[in-house]
């Protein structure tokens, strides 16, 4: 996730300016990788900002510099009060802290013993560490083939800079494979942490947590989790865990102080009984009183919480409902995501624009530009359709080498009262190979009962059905609502069925499709708000541009919390186009500071 820069660090008890902190490039720890650091977090309160748990991090901080034999010029009182001055002096109501000690300029060789002992403390706005969807959906999880380092090889008490080199070659491993994150064994076989969090399984009932002796650290937020579960009487318990009790264990859920607390959805696609809907997913935009005080579950900065329970948390649409004053009522939350997922379907529905025909050649060369320029995602096109896709899925398979993005397959829901074993399209999708499947259904009644004449039951069937298939199968569904917002604005309620339906089978991001073009930008937060607070999903949006709102309609999209955007390069598209990703991408990440595509690529 990228920096943002603030105004001052405190550097050996001195505010420095932000681009003036700076260190000689031969300072002992940047070779030998001999230093200790913490990573804090404080949240915006009503008191103003609130550290959570600055002294055990200190202290945590002081213990292992001592494993290290570092020998820090301050004590941990100073340094919990320049932590402090350092959020305040930034003016910063939540941020992410680092404070650091490292070894200095003056000395080189493995001795360390001579150098000079620095201490730095930044601060900056973090977002969400393992993405603003990862709340709602959970992390989908590898055990890494790179073990754990041993205890007598590199103490894992300390929190240790060059302990991470570990944690890194794991992380890029499970990225690299498609997963959000990776698992570490111990050279004894047992379950040790994540690259960057503590680990827990939830089994008859009971909390269980690697010990350190498996060559876990420590963990602040893992006490936190400790002394809630006992103040709620939830029976708690360390100890060594296998490999196989991650794949039965009924829930499965990491923390750690930049991630927080966050369900895990499968590990090495083995689902937990339980995570789609975990009883361990965390309240969000708020704190939850304990015996032991307050535990502090602060905003994600997207306004999304738990489901809502009751209609009443939804005002009634229907035709004639005021869209705008809705919209004006969820517009008094901040619901905007600190990033959002680019998905360019330039392949597929760029292609459509009258005048455009694309050779294989062309969707090969084009797809690695996309790359190249940073999008989460390229939709490559509809295998069966024509012989060109089926080609390039074949060709992608052998010689597309992305680095960025992920290659998806776009294709739709089984036939009417048909299976999705004997269905020729799905088995289409299985066969282009691809990790990610975009499946388009519909969540309009008046499209499933005069187009399909089919009932409003197997139109819920249809698409549940089909999703769970492709998951079943291995792969990330992501369900295009086709005709949402007109479905939404006729029946809301049916489309929310369909809506929980495909996200209970699995999809990973619900795509609601103004198909048409001919939503208005303040409708579109309207509902994508309402949606969002009905489902806690991940929500994306796919908006045409027929009355030349498509990238307006996009920015209020995210305004609203949604957490992918589907277009086009240029705006190209049937009729009159899609929603343009450039404008998009500009006006999310320039203007409301919203992470699109990495900060080199802009």
């Amino acid at each position: 996730m990228p920096i943002q820069p603030v105004e001052k660090i405190w550097m050996d008890g001195e505010f420095v300016d932000w681009h003036d902190a700076k260190v000689h490039v031969l300072t002992h720890t940047l070779h030998y990788g001999n230093g200790v650091f913490e990573g804090i977090r404080a949240y915006a309160t009503d008191r103003g900002a609130a550290v959570f748990r600055l002294t055990p991090h200190i202290e945590r901080l002081f213990r292992s510099a001592k494993i290290l034999g570092i020998r820090i010029p301050y004590t941990p009182e100073q340094i919990v009060e320049a932590t402090k001055a350092t959020v305040a002096i930034n003016e910063l109501e939540s941020c992410y802290i680092r404070p650091l000690v490292y070894l200095g300029y003056g000395e080189m060789g493995l001795n360390p013993t001579p150098c000079p002992v620095n201490v730095s403390i930044a601060t900056w706005r973090w977002g969400i560490y393992l993405g603003a969807e990862s709340v709602n959906t959970g992390v989908r999880m590898m055990i890494s083939s790179w073990q754990r380092h041993d205890a007598n090889a590199m103490p894992p008490a300390a929190k240790g800079c060059g302990h991470y080199i570990n944690s890194q070659m794991a992380k890029v491993s499970a990225l690299n494979a498609g997963y959000d994150e990776a698992i570490l064994l111990s050279p004894q076989g047992h379950v040790s942490e994540c690259t960057g969090e503590n680990l827990f399984v939830v089994s008859g009932g009971r909390i269980v947590t690697p010990p350190t002796s498996a060559g876990a650290l420590g963990g602040i937020t893992q006490d936190a989790v400790r002394t809630i579960a006992h103040d709620l009487e939830i029976p708690y318990e360390t100890g060594n865990l296998l490999r196989s009790d991650l794949y039965t264990a009924d829930e499965a859920f990491l923390s750690g102080t930049a991630a927080e607390v966050v369900p895990i959805r499968s590990v090495d696609d083995r689902e937990p009984a339980r995570s789609r809907r975990s009883s361990t997913r965390p309240s969000r935009g708020g704190s939850t009183g304990t015996r032991s005080g307050t535990s502090m579950s602060p905003s994600s900065g997207d306004g999304r919480g738990e489901a809502a329970d009751s209609a009443a948390a939804r005002p009634a649409a229907g035709p004639g409902s005021d869209l705008e004053a809705r919209a004006r009522a969820a517009a008094a939350a901040d619901r905007t995501p600190a990033s959002v997922e680019i998905y360019d379907t330039t392949l597929r529905d760029g292609s459509q624009l009258e005048g455009i025909s694309l050779t294989v050649e062309d969707k090969l060369r084009i797809a690695r530009e996309l790359d190249r320029l940073g999008v989460h995602y390229i939709e490559g096109g509809w295998p069966g359709a024509n012989p060109k896709d089926d080609e390039f899925f074949a060709r992608a398979a052998e010689e597309l080498r992305l680095e960025t993005a992920r290659l998806a397959v776009f294709g739709s829901t089984r036939r009417v009262n048909g299976t999705c074993e004997g269905d020729a399209v799905l088995a289409n999708l299985l066969a282009a190979g691809t990790r990610t499947v975009c499946i388009v259904g519909k969540c309009w009644d008046y499209h499933v009962t005069g187009a399909l004449r089919a009932s409003l039951d197997e139109g819920i069937a249809m698409a549940a059905e089909s999703v769970a298939h492709l998951v079943g199968a291995g792969r990330r569904v992501f369900f295009d609502a086709e005709h949402a917002f007109d479905g939404y604005k006729h029946n809301p309620d049916y489309s929310l069925a369909v809506l929980a339906a495909v996200a209970e089978a699995g999809a990973e991001r619900l795509v609601l499709c103004d198909t048409n073009g001919g939503t208005l930008p303040h409708e579109v937060y309207a509902i994508v708000a309402e949606i969002v607070d009905a489902l806690g999903a991940p929500i994306g949006v796919h908006l045409h541009n027929d009355t030349g709102c498509g990238v307006a309609n996009a920015l209020a999209g995210v305004r609203a919390g949604a957490v992918q955007v589907q277009g086009t390069i240029n705006g190209y598209g049937e009729r009159t186009g899609n929603c343009d990703l450039v404008p998009i991408i500009a006006n999310l990440s320039l203007k409301m500071g919203v992470e699109t595509l990495p900060p080199d690529r802009l």
